[in-house]
């Protein structure tokens, strides 16, 4: 499976802030992603 992680919220386009290859995972299980992210923009100094 592979996921992505769209940065922009209700935008149109594409914002790719993180992607992942996940393996292990059984097909017709359910599974929870969760995560938190910040606005990485302001960090940088």
């Amino acid at each position: 499976m592979f996921m992505e992680v769209n940065g922009k919220t209700q935008q149109s386009g594409s914002s790719i802030i993180w992607e992942q290859t996940i393996t292990g995972l059984e097909k017709g299980e359910e599974y929870k992603f969760c995560a938190n992210f910040r606005d990485m923009e302001h960090m940088y100094v």
